[in-house]
């Protein structure tokens, strides 16, 4: 009886694209008896994620596997095959019937979703199937759909009793489907639980976002996501690596706003900031592509870091009396690009229908006399607009005072979450920590906060300064 675990990947460079599969079988001890890198072709990722596992399912029955463990870092593909998520696509509804005839034939299966780490070996072989493209020919042919109905799969067992159940002697020739098992690690973060001296919680979580949210955080469990994620603009960063390829890098984009979609409320508001370079301008509105399959644009908002505002221009306008040249930006050495001077906010919500409490981050009317003519009765301030002035404060060390290559000032996290409504927040996410400048504004406003930050050193710094932050202040007997 030979008991084989079949790490299974699927790669795919643009969605659809050139994929391929990556498979690694090993026997009871851990010895590797077959790899397998191959070129499928162009297809989507989740459709090459199937193809992968039918290929190494095909080999353990070569191979006269009795049982079989399938690691993958496909949660879609696993709970799929588990029956916990629909099967939609009709692509995939055809490979997904393969799957589960295949795994008719052994007497214990069971599927094991890992962290991507734990199935390296797989990942790098499905990338160099794509790298192949030698006479590209799928191992799974997609049939058309049987008219039978989805062979229904038994609910798992708990984790520690997550062995398959033989399948039975069929007496008719109606055919029984396997249980198979889906066990999904938990992963262990190191974390930072601090106190504001506001009393609200502040998490951190030194790892990665997307398994962070998988599995700590509930369902529409959030009220304010604020975040930057990396630009893809080759920034240097202490850990991650920021030239991945643009596919690469939007399909990542794709996967955190899932998890992010999956947590906010129904009523939340996710403002996501992200800015370009002018050699490449279109991060943004790529980026825009992505979330667009998963949010509703609410509103577009302009962070100006820098301003030049000239006497001359704006004639005798109350307050202005000289030349006004205020922020901080990078100039750009070139005849061909002007400096760049702002960056945008996306403000998404699920359905577009998310009141705000606009006049939290108000302006003063500068003509008093408007505050009764547009009927904002006693309230002396207006509709800030979507323009916002935020200014990096001015230091003297970028090692020291800015150690982050991408960081944001505290006023816009801070604008943020008083824009969506203070009273209304309970709970706020950064994916992105970076230096924790989130974490701060939410110490500072009293409000529950989560925030991931992978990179070691950022984590630490991140830590330091909330801790700092929520030092109780001494007083003075006086």
């Amino acid at each position: 009886m030979l008991r084989v675990t079949i790490h299974t990947d699927g790669a795919c460079k643009g969605n659809p694209g050139d994929a391929g599969v990556g498979v690694v079988i090993k026997d009871e001890t851990g010895t590797i008896i077959r790899e397998i890198a191959e070129y499928i072709g162009k297809t989507t990722n989740n459709e090459a994620e199937y193809i992968a596992l039918l290929v190494g399912l095909r080999e353990a029955v070569l191979l006269e596997a009795s049982e079989v463990l399938v690691k993958t870092d496909s949660e879609l593909m696993a709970r799929q095959l588990n029956g916990q998520y629909q099967v939609k696509s009709p692509k995939l509804i055809n490979l997904y019937q393969e799957a589960v005839e295949v795994l008719r034939g052994f007497k214990k299966a069971r599927i094991l979703h890992v962290m991507r780490e734990e199935n390296s070996r797989a990942d790098a072989l499905a990338n160099e199937g794509v790298k192949k493209k030698n006479k590209p020919k799928p191992p799974a042919t997609a049939k058309e759909p049987k008219p039978a109905t989805t062979p229904k799969l038994i609910e798992p067992k708990p984790r520690e009793e997550a062995v398959i159940a033989e399948t039975p002697k069929p007496v008719v020739k109606e055919q029984v489907a396997p249980t198979v098992s889906v066990i999904t690690e938990t992963p262990t973060f190191p974390t930072a639980r601090l106190s504001s001296p506001a009393g609200s919680e502040l998490i951190l979580v030194n790892g990665d976002c997307i398994a962070g949210m998988r599995s700590l955080i509930d369902d529409g469990s959030i009220d304010v996501v604020v975040t930057s994620p990396p630009y893809n603009l080759g920034i240097s960063y202490s850990e991650y690596d920021d030239t991945s390829s643009r596919e690469e890098y939007l399909q990542w984009m794709d996967e955190w706003a899932i998890e992010v979609k999956r947590v906010l409320d129904a009523k939340g508001s996710f403002f996501l900031n992200v800015g370009s370079k002018p050699t490449d301008p279109y991060v943004p509105f790529d980026l825009l592509g992505v979330m667009r399959k998963h949010f509703a644009l609410q509103n577009t908002i302009y962070w100006v870091k820098s301003i030049a505002i000239l006497k001359s221009e704006v004639g005798d306008y109350p307050g202005i009396i000289s030349d006004v040249v205020v922020g901080h930006y990078k100039p750009i050495n070139s005849k061909r690009f002007v400096n760049d001077c702002a960056e945008f906010i996306f403000h998404f919500t699920h359905n577009n229908d998310v009141e705000l409490d606009r006049k939290a981050i108000g302006v003063p009317y500068q003509d008093k006399t408007n505050i009764k003519r547009w009927g904002s009765g006693e309230s002396a301030v207006h509709c800030r607009g979507n323009t916002w002035f935020i200014p990096y404060d001015t230091i003297n060390s970028s090692e020291k005072d800015r150690p982050h290559p991408a960081s944001f000032p505290i006023d816009l996290p801070r604008r943020c979450i008083r824009l969506h409504g203070k009273e209304k927040t309970g709970r706020v996410l950064d994916p992105f920590l970076g230096i924790g400048t989130s974490a701060l504004a939410c110490a500072e406003l009293g409000i529950d906060f989560m925030g991931f930050e992978m990179a070691e050193d950022y984590f630490a710094i991140s830590e330091d300064r909330v801790k700092t932050a929520c030092k109780p202040i001494p007083t003075l007997d006086l």
